[in-house]
């Protein structure tokens, strides 16, 4: 019921004006909408939210990069590749061979790797939907949440592998780029999908491609933004990289992956503000719907105030 303001009369919810005396009446505002945002506060709340749980996300973060300082000490010699030029073909022939031999080791820490990668999505998704009911991110329940989803995930990025390769042959040409970028914005929330809503692998690829019904050409414009973002920092990586590469490679490496582990986050996080800002404008998205849909509970703290500022 809508309550007038002038003169206390109850009229119906959805009522313009009091049936009573004709006073305007204004909305009620249900507190538990999250709030659409524009280009701006999506950039802004993804920073936001980054910031405020800085450790938290890089604690998730980790196993990739453990897995990767791991490479590093098991095997010892790995081949740095053929982009130089070698002084005799013997040179090129033993790295080749260099290559050979650590190959099975370093295709079996590759898996791991991805899969490790894999789990940290599903962390770094969750843990966003923690922030939103207002809780304090947990990162080993992230990281479990992460890993009881693996193989859901993995099937979907199999999916969504094998639906690639299917279109390569299209894609390859260029009157097949908008192929390649149409199925890119409509699967594009297909991980957020597994970890929010509990879909299967092909039910994800589904609830992706009709969440974006209707925003493609704004979801491109904000991928094309965080995809910018994303490259200059990475320009201001490599060239500070560069400079001290100048005095010490190895400080030059640690500085590299130290910078780079560090910005893995922004898009995994920027995503997730992106799906529920898409969920929010197509009405299916409240703080009570979001609770049920991760069988979690809403923080008494969290009022639309809030969530603005979140």
């Amino acid at each position: 019921m809508a309550k007038c303001e002038k003169c206390d009369q109850d009229n119906a919810a959805d009522a313009s004006f009091c049936t009573w005396c004709g006073t305007p009446l204004v909305p009620m505002v249900d507190q538990n909408v999250i709030p659409d945002r524009d280009l701006g506060q999506l950039i802004s709340q993804t920073f936001h939210l980054y910031g405020k749980n800085f450790w938290q996300f890089i604690l998730i973060g980790l196993p990739p990069q453990i897995l990767g300082i791991a490479v590093l000490l098991l095997i010892s010699d790995v081949p740095q590749g053929f982009t130089s030029g070698f002084t005799s073909e013997a040179t090129r022939e033993a790295a080749f061979e260099d290559l050979v031999e650590v190959a099975p080791q370093m295709f079996i820490l590759g898996i791991i790797n991805a899969v490790a990668t894999v789990v940290v999505l599903g962390a770094t998704i969750h843990a966003v939907g923690k922030q939103y009911l207002g809780q304090t991110i947990d990162v080993m329940e992230s990281l479990r949440k992460g890993f009881s989803k693996i193989l859901i995930l993995i099937a979907a990025m199999i999916l969504i592998f094998v639906a690639f390769i299917v279109t390569a042959p299209f894609i390859v040409f260029l009157i097949g780029i908008p192929i390649g970028i149409f199925l890119a914005i409509s699967w594009a929330f297909v991980f957020q999908a597994i970890m929010i809503e509990g879909k299967g692998p092909i039910s994800a690829l589904g609830a992706s491609y009709n969440l974006v019904k209707g925003s493609r050409w704004r979801i491109l414009g904000i991928g094309i933004v965080f995809i910018l973002i994303n490259f200059g920092i990475q320009v201001l990586i490599s060239t500070v990289t560069s400079t001290v590469d100048g005095f010490s490679q190895p400080l030059a490496t640690v500085f590299s992956s130290i910078a780079l582990a560090l910005l893995a986050p922004v898009m995994f996080i920027g995503l997730t503000v992106v799906y529920f800002d898409l969920r929010s404008r197509s009405g299916g998205l409240t703080l009570n719907t979001l609770s049920v849909d991760m069988d979690e509970r809403v923080t008494g703290s969290v009022s639309s105030e809030d969530l603005r500022n979140l």
